[in-house]
């Protein structure tokens, strides 16, 4: 009986070990959730020019990706994206915020955004247009098309450029078919038979993002 009874018990306590596993990478989701999106408030407020009529800043958008070393076809200079989990979002880097002698941050300009929702066919990566030239058509790039037709963004690493094609090919497929919504199965503290109060949540100090972690 009293092997049975350590048994139940270790069995009891690894449920539980596994369910305060699940309780803390759905905390730490929702953390890097949020600052997703505190990133896109930031991101709106160095964009100028943009249209009447559209929002940067929306409710449930979230950063994915940027890139300053993009350029575009058939424009001038460089170009920087943005990839939100509903939108690609194209500028070009403007005047300095703080002046050429006090520079932190360049001022950014709208150029056009690219709803992931009109997007007509998954992204595709291409090879350079013309390998011999001495202009962007020697840079590989990659394809998105729209309404208005394909966009084309060069880009000399091509590793670069197929992280940007899964990223937004995924970011579309979400909006396409999204994930169900994560409930936990309903569990209340009466109905565990061991003491929880050694069990705390940690910031990992050593990680870029802040990671939760259950003792």
């Amino acid at each position: 009986r009293k092997k049975t009874g350590n048994a139940s018990l270790q069995r009891g306590v690894s449920e539980l070990g596994e369910h305060f596993k699940s309780v803390a990478t759905r905390v730490n989701e929702s953390v890097r959730n949020f600052q997703r999106r505190e990133r896109v408030q930031h991101i709106a407020q160095r964009v100028r020019g943009v249209p009447d009529g559209i929002s940067l800043a929306v409710h449930g958008r979230e950063f994915l990706l940027d890139d300053g070393d993009f350029r575009e076809y058939g424009r001038a200079g460089y170009r920087r994206l943005y990839l939100f989990n509903d939108a690609l979002l194209i500028c070009k880097p403007g005047e300095n915020l703080m002046g050429k002698l006090m520079q932190k941050e360049q001022d950014l300009k709208f150029k056009h955004l690219i709803p992931l929702n009109k997007v007509t066919e998954p992204a595709v990566m291409r090879p350079p247009k013309d390998p011999s030239s001495t202009g962007v058509e020697q840079l590989p790039y990659f394809e998105i098309k729209d309404g208005s037709g394909p966009n084309l963004f060069h880009h000399k690493d091509t590793a670069r450029i197929e992280e940007w094609v899964e990223t937004i090919n995924k970011a579309r497929q979400e909006l396409i078919t999204p994930t169900p919504a994560f409930r936990l199965a309903p569990l209340s503290l009466q109905e565990l038979s061991i003491n929880l109060s050694e069990y705390v949540v940690i910031a990992d100090q050593e990680e870029k993002h802040s990671n939760f972690y259950l003792f």
